[in-house]
């Protein structure tokens, strides 16, 4: 408001750098909008030619960005630590396209070399080769240059490393870790420096420095390696470890089996985690599969439906070893949680980490494929092979980084996420075209450069972490009673649940814990609810002397999970009776919501006895007959428990209808047709 009041004055003072972000921000993003917002508030904002002038400052052609190197060099001169970065490398498919500017053409392969190749007939470009730095000791991201390419092979990539780490040492940054995929060309780059990646033939995960003499690990983007281990297990449907069999088709029954009973088992399965074949890109899909959650259902549906799975036991240690693996190198935050593998790594956790994940190595190395070879020596080895060397590298990073200063490693901090969200910013410059020309590449990475505050899309490959979201809505007092004259029920349709409900729809086991799963996630809502009482709050949950069993939240609890009280499973039991009684009309009735609470206070009132304890008697004894504690509290329950379970029958009918995914997998293959 301050930078607003002052430049309303004739005598007009620089931008300050908020509103600058601001203006390079929304320019970005969309220049009518940011046309539009200039004349709203009198011309405040710079014009578009100001704009432009501040990027004609930099020069965002191909090869190592002078400016970038300039800053890094004033940051290191200021700075009273060393700077300590990773250094990410990844290649973006562009659009294959020639374009003229008045002065040069844009689209062939470019080195930085004075816009020149070494072919008599130039190359279009079908990709961008991008370098950046992350800061390992400071929160900080930035690309150091670009270099637009057809294909290079691994002694080419090498010769322009060994110059970008020449040019690092120069200005007293330092490299001890390069992330990069599993592309063969990567690999290649690495052993032309002096890496080998032979597990039984001299292995050396690292090579040295050309300009400083000091190791640089190698680390294989962790998201990559679970995607190829997904697709291992996908592909080969069984692996063996110890003479037991890991088999894909366990959690496919696993899906199958929450698809007939409608609820799942505490996991975020659906067909597309399944049929991943269109999805291969998908991050998330791929880290779902083989996750905890996954796992404890495996073995929660082993002890609910004996014999439904084929080999539950080690299909279910398999997704905890590899999800342990994945947390272990994806630990964002410093402070500890409570789970070991999501710790940052310091002095404190170093011992005991590393233990942990050498017995992840050890099992790794005792996997199998269907022909009983080592799966280390098979032509699907990347993704296990990746995930040996990342666990090794990250500890001697660390005792390297310890020496210079680190007091914790967050191993997020060597993934590739960060170069993938700067890609997503990238194409999101195109509004419907997101596939820039080399031309609009360069385009939107001078706009990068300068300072902004561009988030990623969310439709990227991998998970954004830190984005604010503005919510738009004005406060409105929720209450817990419903209008019961609006719903007209006859008094046949109680007849009909009190006479018949109970024998037409039981509830079989897996629902029933599911339901039990639930209710607790019911109750840790509720308590948040500032309108419960301190008299009401304790019947919500279970005693330890008088605990219902619950065997999917005992699976699951790691003491974080509450246990609901008998009298809220009675609840939450006959709201997904009703539900399930009335499934043909889900999406039929007008008022579905609130025709299924009302259904479901009748059936509580009037075949249960629930909230009957001397204590809430005693507490209501004052208060009105019909509005009191009790019925507003079995109304809350009932109301976020349906709310939570129509949200759930809504993805469920998309998933059901819908048998093949191909919206990403076309996506992807127009990028890279470079179109």
């Amino acid at each position: 408001m301050h930078e607003v009041l002052k430049r309303r004055t004739k005598v007009r003072s620089k931008y300050s750098a908020e509103l600058r972000a601001f203006a390079l921000t929304l320019n970005f993003y969309s220049t009518k909008a940011y046309e539009y917002v200039r004349k709203t508030f009198n011309n405040l904002l710079p014009e578009s030619s100001t704009i432009s002038k501040w990027y004609r400052s930099i020069n965002g052609r191909p090869g190592f960005t002078e400016e970038v190197l300039q800053a890094l060099q004033c940051r290191v001169q200021n700075s009273d630590k060393a700077i300590i970065c990773n250094l990410v490398i990844d290649e973006m498919s562009i659009r294959q396209q020639v374009d003229f500017d008045g002065n040069q053409y844009y689209g062939f392969e470019d080195f930085g070399f004075n816009n020149c190749t070494n072919s008599d007939q130039p190359i279009q470009a079908t990709s961008a080769l991008v370098f950046m730095l992350v800061a390992l000791n400071d929160h900080w991201k930035v690309p150091i240059g670009y270099f637009l390419i057809h294909s290079l092979s691994g002694k080419e990539r090498a010769s322009i490393l060994t110059n970008c780490l020449e040019l690092l040492a120069k200005i007293n940054v330092h490299i001890h870790s390069l992330t990069f995929d599993g592309a063969s060309t990567n690999v290649s780059m690495c052993k032309e420096l002096g890496a080998n990646f032979e597990l039984e033939k001299d292995f050396k995960p690292f090579f040295i420095n050309p300009a400083t003499k000091e190791k640089v690990l190698c680390v294989f983007d962790p998201c990559h390696m679970i995607k190829l281990v997904r697709n291992t297990l996908g592909h080969n449907l069984r692996l063996r470890n110890n003479e037991k069999e890991i088999l894909f088709e366990d959690i496919k029954r696993l899906q199958k089996l929450q698809d007939e009973e409608g609820l799942k088992a505490g996991t975020r399965l659906t067909k597309k985690h399944i049929y991943f074949h269109n999805n291969r890109m998908n991050v998330k899909l791929a880290a779902q599969t083989l996750s905890e959650s996954v796992s404890t259902a495996l073995k929660f549906v082993d002890k609910r439906v004996p014999g439904y799975l084929q080999s539950p036991e080690e299909t279910a240690k398999f997704c905890s070893i590899f999800n342990d693996a994945f947390d272990i190198l994806n630990v964002r935050s410093k402070f500890p949680k409570p789970k070991k593998c999501n710790m940052p790594l310091s002095d404190s956790t170093f011992i005991e980490l590393k233990q942990y994940a050498e017995n992840i190595i050890e099992y790794i190395k005792n996997i199998e494929d269907c022909e009983h070879r080592s799966i280390l020596k098979s032509n699907r080895r990347t993704g296990f092979l990746g995930l040996i060397i990342c666990l090794q590298n990250i500890f001697e990073l660390f005792l390297l980084l310890k020496e210079k200063g680190l007091e914790y490693l967050l191993t997020y901090k060597l993934n590739q996420d960060h170069l993938e969200t700067f890609f997503s910013a990238i194409r999101s410059r195109g509004g419907f075209n997101n596939n820039p020309s080399a031309k609009h590449f360069e385009s939107s990475y001078k706009r990068l450069l300068v300072r902004h505050e561009v988030k990623a899309a969310e439709t990227g490959n991998c998970m954004i972490n830190d984005i604010q979201i503005l919510f738009v809505s004005s406060k409105k007092e929720d209450t817990l009673f419903i209008e019961e004259e609006n719903m007209q029920i006859t008094s046949s349709d109680i007849i009909f649940d009190h006479d018949y409900l109970s024998t037409l729809w039981n509830l079989s086991p897996y629902v029933d814990e599911v339901v039990k799963y639930i209710s607790g996630f019911v109750i840790r809502k509720q308590l948040k609810n500032k309108n419960i009482c301190d008299v009401c709050a304790p019947f919500l949950t279970a005693s330890r002397q008088n605990m219902p069993k619950c065997t999917l939240i005992e699976i699951k609890t790691r003491g974080m999970l509450m246990f609901p009280s008998h009298d809220v499973v009675i609840i939450a039991r006959t709201a997904e009776t009703i539900i399930r009684a009335n499934d043909y009309i889900l999406f039929k009735h007008k008022n579905i919501k609130e025709f299924l609470i009302l259904k479901t206070f009748q059936a509580v009132s009037i075949n249960h006895r629930v909230f009957n304890d001397n204590i809430m008697t005693e507490h209501i004894k004052n208060q009105g007959i019909i509005d009191n504690h009790k019925t507003q509290l079995i109304k809350s329950i009932i109301k976020t428990y349906v709310v939570l379970r129509l949200f759930h029958e809504g993805k469920r009918a998309t998933d059901v209808n819908r048998n093949e995914y191909i919206r990403h997998k076309f996506s992807k293959l127009i990028l890279f047709k470079n179109q």
